[in-house]
């Protein structure tokens, strides 16, 4: 499905990482305003109209289980102990080359909503889609990102350890910056302490 836009565009939800910032608990399960935070990032990309592929790892069975109904592609990572970039590529390899481009979404930014998304999606629609889209609030750089095929496929030809981050770091000629409206993009709930921020925000 390529929903409303013209690039035909997948959504990429990496959700299976340790948490071990967040300390006994799977903060990806943690329910904000009453939904799970992993199942609220999923129907954020459903919303837009993307087909969605989810790569899980860590407390993959809970992860499943709180995603039960939504129409989606469960993707199993199981080197997720190895780091974000291993289930970049778990999840890249599955969305396959049937795409113009990969939103590339993470679990742990309740915040955002479908607007916020649709946003970025119409923007990179509107840039030179050859580019990484990267959002931008105040000067930091945010998520989601969202990767061309060709990026897609050199970061799939690129070392095992070789994730966006690394590739974004060496090519900065080919990003194009998405000016975000709100904080939306750049916070996330890495520990107690930010998770406390929030619902008492």
């Amino acid at each position: 499905m390529s929903g409303e836009f013209g690039p035909k565009i997948a959504g990429l939800l990496l959700a299976a990482g340790l948490s071990t910032r967040m300390g006994e608990v799977n903060k990806l399960t943690l329910k904000i305003g009453g939904v799970e935070m992993v199942r609220r990032a999923a129907r954020n990309l459903i919303d837009c109209g993307l087909d969605v592929f989810v790569v899980v790892g860590h407390e993959r069975e809970d992860v499943a289980e709180t995603l039960a109904g939504l129409t989606l592609t469960l993707v199993e990572n199981p080197d997720y102990r190895e780091g974000q970039p291993s289930s970049m590529r778990a999840g890249l390899k599955a969305v396959g080359g049937d795409y113009d481009a990969v939103i590339v979404a993470l679990a742990d930014q309740p915040l955002l909503d479908a607007r916020d998304l649709t946003g970025l999606l119409a923007a990179y629609e509107g840039s030179d889609e050859t580019k990484i889209m990267i959002p931008f609030y105040g000067g930091e750089r945010g998520n989601p990102i969202v990767l061309p095929r060709a990026i897609v496929e050199e970061i799939g030809e690129g070392p095992m350890n070789f994730g966006c981050r690394k590739f974004i770091e060496r090519n900065p000629d080919r990003i194009a910056v998405y000016q975000a409206p709100n904080d939306h993009f750049t916070r996330d709930i890495d520990t107690p302490e930010a998770l406390a921020a929030l619902e008492h925000a």
